[in-house]
């Protein structure tokens, strides 16, 4: 299906995609224009094998439908009963999709809840792909804001020196990030909940922040190895331990 956030461009299914459901025997609808935002046209849908419909007939045709987000209340109404919804939809208790869809007897398989500790499961575990993704794009478009350079240069005006670069939080997409930025050139330094993230950083050549981490005996890390979320006031501890090394060391980022 075509997705219906805006400024979305990615698209749940790839024509190459197509060619391997084609051949292990499956029918593949896209609907028209699905792909055009990630440069994949309808004709390149088609000389895969799909049939390229329009929204209205790929809801009543379709059994499983596919998705990078979720949608609006206006596709899941249209899901008949009996029918699946794959996408990714958020952690439990902070999903997007539009309550409804199992009332009415559609399925949901949600790949945010993907076990990625499993073997089998690591082709498929799209949330990790994304955030890895998510993280080189954060320094890149970050590299391109900042009004001056992530390297040293030496010019006939003298040395810039080079960015400092901080990231708050080390998973996939943190570690992406601060690897991306220090290969820019830029002096990267990081923090994390969890104190076993230090040697993962250093690894990286980036240096381990010290604050507000919560009390002894408070679990730092949920579940999978993953941080969990801090509550409200050790988040206000971390934002005040931050603005006081930022006003001792200002930290450009």
């Amino acid at each position: 299906m075509r997705e219906q956030a805006s400024g979305e461009r990615r698209v749940a299914l790839a024509p190459e995609a197509v060619t391997l459901l084609r051949r292990d025997g499956l029918g593949v609808l896209v609907e028209t224009g699905a792909g055009t935002a990630a440069w994949v046209g309808d004709a390149d849908y088609t000389a895969a094998g799909a049939t390229v419909v329009t929204a209205e007939e790929l809801y009543e045709r379709a059994e499983v439908v596919l998705c990078v987000g979720p949608p609006d209340a206006l596709v899941t109404t249209s899901l008949r009963a009996g029918r699946a919804l794959a996408g990714l939809f958020g952690p439990p208790g902070h999903g997007a999709l539009p309550a409804g869809p199992a009332a009415r007897g559609v399925r949901t398989v949600n790949l945010d809840l993907l076990p990625r500790t499993l073997s089998r499961a690591q082709s498929m575990d799209a949330l990790t792909s994304q955030a890895n993704v998510a993280g080189y794009k954060a320094a890149v478009l970050a590299a391109g804001t900042y009004d001056r350079f992530f390297p040293m240069l030496s010019t006939a005006a003298g040395t810039v020196p080079p960015a400092r670069v901080l990231a708050l939080g080390t998973g996939v997409a943190g570690l992406q990030s601060l690897g991306t930025a220090r290969r820019l050139g830029a002096v990267v330094t990081a923090h994390d909940v969890r104190p076993e993230s230090r040697e993962e950083l250093e690894s990286l050549g980036a240096r381990f922040l010290d604050i507000a981490r919560p009390p002894e005996g408070e679990p730092r890390a949920g579940r999978g190895g993953y941080a969990r979320e801090l509550a409200s006031r050790q988040q206000r501890a971390q934002r005040e331990a931050l603005d006081v090394r930022s006003r001792s060391r200002p930290v450009r980022s």
